[in-house]
């Protein structure tokens, strides 16, 4: 299971400041609790837990597709990524979707559907992680399906 999120932002354009806070420092920040919690369980996960923040992803996924070329375990056996950019928008008004790519080629699709009935008024899966692998900050996916950002 991979927790990821970018740290890069898009700096200054045109004179406006676009430093990436309601994107990618919250969704870094949230990360980086997710993992200190996971740190602290007795009783640990059945499951591998990866943490990745990436840089460069604004302008090319330049970090993820590195890390993609260079990844240091077989991608296929990834059941999920749960990319954390974009946690922050719920400053912007209250989440009201969630999508998951690719949730059933994943045994975490069910648990999915479980959260977004909790939190959200609209939930979407797709059998298409295709699509979700062209989005932003999402490089490629494993045979399985999971998305890798």
């Amino acid at each position: 299971m991979v927790f990821s999120a970018h740290y890069d932002g898009f700096g200054v354009i045109r004179k406006a400041i676009y430093n990436g806070v309601a994107d990618n420092a919250i969704g870094v920040a949230e990360m980086l609790s997710v993992a200190e919690a996971f740190a602290r369980l007795k009783l640990k996960p059945r499951r591998s837990l990866v943490f990745i923040a990436f840089t460069a992803e604004e302008y090319a996924l330049l970090g993820s597709r590195h890390f993609v070329a260079h990844a240091t375990w077989d991608l296929a056996r990834t059941a999920a990524v749960l990319n954390l950019d974009g946690i922050g928008t719920e400053i912007m008004g209250p989440m009201n979707s969630m999508v998951a790519y690719g949730a059933p080629f994943s045994s975490l699709g069910p648990m999915f559907l479980d959260a977004a009935r909790a939190y959200a008024s609209d939930r979407w899966t797709t059998p298409s992680p295709r699509r979700a692998c062209s989005a932003d900050r999402t490089t490629t996916r494993s045979s399985n399906g999971a998305c890798l950002a």
